[in-house]
């Protein structure tokens, strides 16, 4: 009975530390159409692919962009927000890829010539409270590097938010 208690205890210091997800907003693009509650839009160079049964939305050129726009957020700020890609770079037999990708929110910087290097897919997460606009729609942004030479293949888009 003790213990039961320290674990439940433990669960609920645990929630209150890291926060509750109040809003979650992602993007499939493994499904044709996509699935998921953003607003998105491609340049050119960005095309939609099928490969084993699966989709993905593949960045192939240089300088080409997944830009996201999310709904207009709560005017409070929140405890976290946590951006979570999940991206690979195929590897091309007897080509050597660089496949360096910035990372934008609302127009700044969070990560530049980051080379994913793998031929799975990963699901990096990066924190992106500092960037975040309370009350506003935020603009999320990745984009390959002019110096890329090989493709992104994006097979889903999460934000989670998180509030006390």
């Amino acid at each position: 009975m003790k213990r039961k208690f320290i674990v439940n205890c433990f669960l609920i210091l645990l929630i209150v530390n890291l926060g509750i997800a109040k809003d979650i907003y992602h993007l499939d693009f493994s499904k044709e159409p996509p699935l998921g509650n953003l607003i998105y839009e491609v340049s050119k160079g960005v095309k939609k692919e099928k490969e084993n049964d699966f989709y993905h939305l593949a960045l192939m050129r240089p300088e080409s962009f997944l830009r996201i726009y999310t709904p207009v957020s709560k005017d409070i700020n929140p405890l976290r927000v946590i951006l979570k890609i999940t991206a690979m770079t195929p590897i091309l037999p007897y080509a050597e890829n660089w496949v360096p990708i910035e990372i934008l929110v609302n127009d700044k910087i969070i990560v530049r010539g980051w080379d994913i290097g793998s031929n799975i897919y990963i699901s990096p997460s990066f924190d992106i409270t500092s960037y975040w606009l309370k009350g506003s729609t935020n603009k999320i942004e990745i984009r390959l590097e002019k110096e890329a030479n090989g493709e992104l293949w994006l097979k889903s888009i999460e934000v989670v938010v998180y509030e006390r």
